[in-house]
């Protein structure tokens, strides 16, 4: 996807009193220090949004003029069309005829992952864009920022519809264990041979956002791709650095894992800068510096599955088509010989995503921008 990023600065004396503690951390107060040091240039107090998230990440706690800083960033940066963005889906039959849809289920939320569970309920990860959610939990609840990252900046959004008349709601148990802030994007969900649930994710930590205003697709190589698997309920295990990419122009975004019939892993992240490429991993531990496996597929914002009918299926954006959403398929894993074939084009479409369900139907979600908000975007 396309990112689009603005920002803003401030200038202060550095003090420190709204607390607020990063989880496992020890309080310390920066308001009573032992001795007058003179900064060095390092220190030298940093006026920007990603100053402010530093601040935050190191000491575990906001000063009241950071959130004058934070506030006047997050609205110079909310009239732009990355929030535009609604979550949209279709239900296909087994002769890919639309069954349901489509239909708009999210709005303000970006890159769309889905995992359907044993009970059909449908689960959502996404780029979480809600204008205000930035400023209301870095006011009321910022150890959430641990919990799901940097929410309205680059955080992870968990959503569940139950198909009980209530449509998707927000689920708020989860805990992705961060031990440092992440601007955590891109989410991929997916299911391992055991049955057990995994996330990856395109993770920049504070040090690498400058001054805030870089978008994801930008920020320095090596682009990090995290990856973690449900312990119990939605907690996870810490977060795992799989791959650090300095591949193609940019490094990539938007991963997506494939479980391997021998256990094994494929981290694919396309494009780069044509096709898709991956990473492979036997012991999913171990993963290799540089791609290694190569395919010829010239997909965007990737989506990989291995099927209960024991394929691999690799759905996917036409690499300068908006809108035109293919699908190939794999005995292996690693060779994608079979496709593309069309699985659906809607004008202005991105961001696919998919799943099958309990009956052998298969879901897709994806993205279109919100007319209205567009046309508000554009008036200013």
């Amino acid at each position: 996807m396309i990112w689009f990023f603005l920002f803003s600065c401030k200038s202060a004396e550095q003090t420190y009193s709204t607390q607020v503690y990063a989880p496992g951390t020890e309080s310390t107060s920066p308001n009573q220090p032992e001795e007058i040091v003179e900064p060095s240039q390092e220190e030298v107090f940093d006026d920007s949004f990603g100053g402010v998230l530093r601040r935050l990440d190191l000491h575990g706690e906001i000063d009241p003029e950071d959130l004058v800083i934070a506030e006047e960033f997050m609205s110079s940066r909310s009239n732009n069309r990355v929030y535009c963005d609604d979550i949209w889906r279709i239900q296909f039959g087994s002769q890919q005829e639309i069954l349901r849809g489509p239909e708009m289920v999210w709005p303000h939320a970006s890159v769309p992952d889905l995992l359907i569970l044993d009970s059909g309920e449908h689960l959502l990860v996404y780029n979480d864009l809600r204008k205000d959610i930035f400023m209301d939990v870095l006011r009321n609840e910022p150890s959430r920022f641990w919990r799901q990252g940097l929410l309205g900046y680059g955080g992870i959004g968990f959503s569940i519809d139950r198909f009980d008349g209530n449509g998707f709601v927000e689920m708020l148990d989860v805990d992705l264990q961060f031990s440092t802030l992440q601007r955590a994007v891109d989410p991929d969900l997916g299911r391992m041979l055991d049955g057990n649930v995994r996330l990856s994710w395109f993770g920049m930590t504070t040090d690498v956002l400058e001054d805030g205003t870089v978008s994801p697709m930008e920020t320095t190589k090596p682009h990090q791709f995290y990856r973690s698997q449900r312990i119990q309920s939605w907690i996870f295990t810490e977060p795992f650095l799989a791959v650090s990419s300095y591949a193609g122009r940019t490094g990539g975004v938007d991963p997506s894992i494939l479980t391997l019939q021998n256990g094994g892993e494929i981290l694919y992240v396309g494009p780069l800068d044509e096709y898709v490429m991956g990473w492979y991993s036997e012991d999913l531990l171990t993963w290799p510096d540089e791609p290694d496996v190569e395919t010829r597929v010239a997909g965007v914002t990737v989506d990989t599955l291995y099927t209960t009918f024991g394929q691999h299926e690799m759905f996917y954006m036409r690499n300068g088509v908006l809108g035109q959403f293919e699908v190939q398929a794999s005995s292996n894993g690693f060779d994608w010989a079979s496709g593309p074939q069309t699985l659906y084009f809607e004008t202005d479409a991105h961001n696919l995503t998919v799943d099958y369900d309990p009956d052998g139907n298969l879901w897709l979600y994806y993205n279109l921008w919100n007319a209205d908000c567009l046309a508000a975007v554009e008036s200013n």
